[in-house]
């Protein structure tokens, strides 16, 4: 009779309703290729609440703003097994690009289907009719996607969406990839959309404003001295490093409870992460979201957290991904912080005849217009500390004589320090962008003075300071990285206390230099393929006192670099005559 009974439910598909959490705890095997703790599934504490609201019935959206080493990935697996065994549905899962999907397909679900029996029977069962991006299976099936897939986007129905990486995926010619997925579930009213990334550039990162959108919960830990409940922040982190080496001493690193000041270390804060809960910090939003930083993680400890915060220092390229990826904030680039009069009150009162003594030498940028040239006059101190001294616009026709002449005056004046040294101009960098001849000529009556010219503004490739060349006789060119040079120089600029790296001003810059000086963001922007790019945008009309800066940095780079070199062959040539 029980063979029977088996039988008559297989035939009309029954089987055990469960949540999610109870699915993926009874069913789901982790395979050795995905995961480091492969065997049967068990979530962590902080994987449970947000698996229970994907399989709530009453529940529609759910958002996941997560950090890296959580185990993001095997949720999302866990959630697509679900709704293929217990309830088969149409699914479409959406990834940044179709390499993304094809690999996420081929990396982590094929072993998850291999490993998990009921999945491989149901997914088997339609072999011949599945492909990398297509499963089939009774009742459904699973297309996997790239979010610049137009034509994908827009066909049948779908009931169940998951959208992984959202903050890189793609707009298509017909608007936000994002949208037009979600609206293919409108016809459901059981519908379930799971949005899951790290974050990326503050004010354009999608999945900040679903989560702000969202009832907002934070996993809250209880700290095991004081019983205070708190969420974990980098902030809070603390350690040492060693003092010759700067080396960080990983034993030294704790979390600081708080309240009571309590110093956890790794064990202790993963016991209290294991005793923590979620609460909602918007709960009248309907749509169930989640933050998670990297502290939290079971795999990555605070010490790695450390040493990727320590060595992103000085690269606001890594500072940005240590941002995204283990804090889960989105990146302010530094050009962006400034408040409205912040640099304006830096004015000091030094002139270009009462430089401070610690002034070693002095540089000048030049930008080149139709009808005026721009410079800029800067004393370096240890550490690139800068003493900016003087702004001059020169009008008239560049094309004539007459404005070259008294530039060529204003790049060889003398400047004295307080104790009464006398400087001038090391070097200048022009600018060759517009009326190259002009410049070039220019150059060549001076060894002073070397042309350069804008590399790409694209992150990759270019370095800030390339090769100088001799392009004709008495002219040197140089290739100026812009992207890694600006991003040098708002580092520089973003340093708010008197010392090394700190630009000083004096009463000739006004508030329009200023915001000249600022007039650039960091964006990602598309590329002609649709590709997107990290790249400095214009946000107000006139930057050429930005442009003017970085040329006087590199060339201030330059001497330094020469500097070393010389300290490094003197140094070698005293070793070959005491040997």
């Amino acid at each position: 009779m029980s063979k029977i009974i088996d039988l008559f439910a297989n035939s009309i598909f029954l089987k055990p309703r469960l949540n999610l959490l109870e699915w993926a705890e009874r069913y789901r095997i982790l395979s050795k290729e995905s995961s480091s703790n492969f065997g049967k599934f068990k979530a962590f504490s902080y994987q449970k609440e947000p698996m229970l609201e994907i399989s709530n019935p009453k529940r529609q959206k759910v958002v996941l703003l997560w950090a890296s080493q959580l185990g993001k990935s095997e949720l999302i697996n866990n959630v697509l097994g679900y709704y293929i065994h217990q309830e088969p549905s149409t699914i479409l899962f959406m990834l940044p690009n179709k390499d993304d999907a094809q690999d996420y397909s081929k990396r982590r679900l094929t072993p998850m289907f291999r490993d998990t029996p009921e999945l491989d029977e149901l997914i088997n069962a339609h072999d011949a009719n599945n492909t990398i991006l297509i499963k089939n299976f009774r009742g459904g099936n699973l297309a996997l996607i790239g979010s610049i897939s137009p034509s994908k986007l827009a066909s049948k129905p779908i009931k169940i969406l998951l959208i992984d990486e959202a903050d890189r995926c793609e707009a298509t010619k017909e608007g936000d990839s994002i949208e037009l997925a979600t609206k293919r579930t409108a016809t459901f009213h059981d519908r379930k959309i799971i949005i899951s990334s790290t974050p990326t550039i503050s004010g354009s990162s999608k999945i900040q404003s679903e989560f702000d959108n969202s009832d907002q919960r934070y996993f809250f830990i209880t700290c095991p001295h004081c019983n205070h409940l708190q969420k974990l922040i980098f902030e809070r982190i603390t350690y040492e490093q060693d003092a010759q080496t700067k080396e960080l001493i990983t034993n030294s690193v704790r979390y600081q409870c708080s309240e009571c000041g309590t110093l956890l270390n790794e064990q202790e804060k993963n016991q209290a992460v294991k005793n923590g809960k979620w609460i909602a910090q918007n709960p009248s939003s309907d749509i169930a979201g989640f933050f998670l930083n990297a502290i939290y993680s079971p795999f990555f400890t605070m010490s790695d957290i450390i040493k990727d915060y320590l060595n992103a220092q000085g690269n606001e390229l890594k500072i940005q991904a240590f941002k995204n990826t283990l804090q889960a904030i989105t990146y302010e680039p530094p050009n962006t912080s400034f408040n409205e009069n912040e640099l304006y009150d830096r004015i000091e009162h030094y002139t270009d005849q009462n430089l401070p003594q610690k002034v070693q030498f002095i540089t000048a940028g030049m930008d080149v217009q139709g009808n005026r040239l721009e410079l800029i006059f800067i004393g370096w101190a240890k550490g690139y500390e800068a003493y900016n001294i003087d702004y001059k616009q020169i009008y008239g026709n560049t094309d004539q004589d007459e404005v070259w002449q008294t530039a060529f005056k204003h790049l060889h004046k003398k400047f004295k320090r307080e104790d009464g040294k006398i400087l001038s101009v090391s070097l200048a960098l022009i600018d060759s962008g517009f009326n190259a001849y002009r410049v070039y000529n220019f150059v060549s009556l001076s060894p002073k003075l070397i042309a350069s010219k804008g590399a790409s503004e694209t992150a990759a490739k270019v370095d800030f300071l390339n090769k100088v060349r001799f392009i004709r006789k008495g002219v040197r060119l140089i290739s100026i990285g812009t992207f890694k040079g600006k991003s040098e120089f708002f580092r520089l600029l973003s340093i708010k206390e008197h010392g090394e790296g700190y630009f000083h001003y004096n009463k000739n810059f006004t508030n329009e230099f200023f915001l000249q000086l600022t007039a650039e963001k960091l964006q990602e922007i598309k590329n002609k393929k649709g590709y997107t790019r990290l790249s400095y945008v214009k946000i107000r009309e006139r930057n050429e006192a930005l442009d003017i800066t970085v040329l006087a940095y590199a060339a201030a780079k330059l001497i330094k670099n020469e500097l070393r070199r010389k300290r490094i062959v003197n140094a070698k040539n005293t070793q070959k005559r005491n040997a």
